[in-house]
């Protein structure tokens, strides 16, 4: 290294030192620039964070939330109405939910709105650290969105209960017993990994085929929105692979159907049909008082037996001196089992239609979704707009569970655009 000649020590020469500068220049534009694309690509999904907003918005409508609100806190305000305890807590739980679907539109405005503001104040300062930070919580928000607006789209009451899943097995012999157990397990590996919701799975009932696979199965489904989520897997699925039953190994097609039903008929519902029982229904007569003893014990006709008529069902209270509160409690008592019977007849009437449409054996119509794996491979589900995966065995062996919970978003929005153009084409 040569001597400076202005300072005559041995340094850096002037122009290393100028092409250090220049280097250093440019790390720190290019740090501007990728600062002003991570900004740019955060403020594309705040817009996107109120679009979504926007949309859930508009399907629960916070008036309306309000308004049931109002309705429900005048029902629990009301002395007797914890006697019917499993009314009651029907009751409580859907005040629960609009409660918390009201936080959550208040609360999210709130939230995007901070957003904004920070975003603009690191832009300002060229903050890369809260720029950073506001990236990994931006997406964050972001998917909490995507998933309360599918919540948004489940429009019918019963979306929110657990699920009874069945799998049937169609024509195809070995090959759809095969299908329907491979079915089985893509249903059992999505359940339990799926980011969607907390899913709780179990079988509650399976026939094996002795050849291969299953002749039927059925699954409970447990958690938030289990119901809406899988109501639209209900109908046939078809299959078309090489045949490992096959010594020739040739193409074979195979068919098994899924049903889906709630797991439970909602006990509001039916509780409001008995509410008010029709006078000529009823029969009531006395009886003596089962009291301890004393100046009233079997010297007065307080106890009460009522008689519902068209079922033939009767209660009785006889533990209370006072005939009219033994007659109070009687009817009440006929009202919780009126509505236990009703609970019954539905879910008969559920599986009666579950039969009839698995007699019936109409498998080779209503086939909404393809799973083809041989001569290559795609899932195609009609409903989805023709959504289309090209990774079918990994969706059908449960692996790849984001690609299965696409397709389901994907019907589910369908389905919601559907029923929003007919509510605007019946106005």
């Amino acid at each position: 290294m040569k001597a400076c000649r202005i300072c005559r020590f041995y340094c850096k020469p002037f122009g290393t030192l100028s092409s250090t500068m220049v280097v250093n220049n440019n790390n720190n534009n290019t740090l501007d620039i990728n600062n002003n694309i991570i900004v740019s690509l955060n403020k594309d999904k705040l817009k996107q964070a109120k679009e979504i907003y926007q949309n859930i918005s508009k399907q629960w409508n916070e008036s309306n939330l309000k308004s049931q609100l109002k309705e429900i806190k005048e029902i629990t305000s009301r002395p007797n109405f914890w006697e019917n305890s499993s009314f009651a807590q029907q009751v409580i739980k859907k005040q629960n939910l609009l409660e918390e679907k009201v936080d959550f539109i208040t609360k999210t405005i709130l939230e995007i709105h901070n957003q904004e503001e920070l975003l603009l104040l690191a832009e300002e300062e060229q903050d890369l650290e809260m720029i950073s930070q506001l990236d990994s919580s931006i997406e964050e928000m972001i998917n909490k969105l995507s998933k309360k607006e599918l919540e948004s789209m489940m429009y019918d009451t019963q979306d929110i209960r657990d699920c009874y899943l069945e799998i049937h097995t169609g024509a195809g012999g070995v090959d759809a017993a095969d299908w329907s157990n491979m079915l089985l397990n893509m249903y059992l590996n999505w359940a339990r990994k799926t980011n969607l919701s907390n899913f709780d799975v179990s079988i509650e009932d399976i026939s094996h085929n002795k050849e291969g696979g299953i002749r039927f199965a059925t699954l409970l489904i447990s958690g938030m929105y289990a119901y809406g989520y899988l109501k639209f897997e209900q109908g046939v699925h078809r299959l078309v692979r090489l045949s490992p039953f096959d010594s020739a190994h040739k193409r074979h097609t195979s068919f098994s159907s899924v049903r889906v039903y709630p797991s439970a008929i909602d006990d509001e519902d039916i509780s409001s049909i008995f509410q008010n029982i029709s006078e000529k229904d009823l029969r009531i007569d006395t009886i003596r008082a089962a009291t301890a003893g004393g100046q009233h014990a079997n010297k007065t006709e307080s106890g009460v037996r009522v008689t519902h008529i068209p079922t033939g069902i009767q209660v009785q209270s006889t533990f209370s001196r006072s005939q009219h509160q033994n007659k109070e409690k009687a009817i009440q008592a006929l009202k919780s089992r009126l509505q236990q019977l009703e609970r019954d007849k539905k879910i008969k009437e559920l599986k009666d239609i579950t039969k009839q449409e698995m007699e019936s054996n109409q498998f080779g119509g209503n086939i909404i979704r393809s799973y083809v794996l041989h001569p290559y491979q795609m899932v195609k589900d009609s409903r989805a707009n023709e959504f289309t995966l090209s990774n079918a065995e990994q969706i059908v062996l449960g692996e790849d569970v984001d690609s299965f919970n696409e397709l389901l978003k994907s019907i589910l929005r369908n389905k919601t655009i559907e029923n929003n153009t007919f509510n605007i084409d019946n106005e």
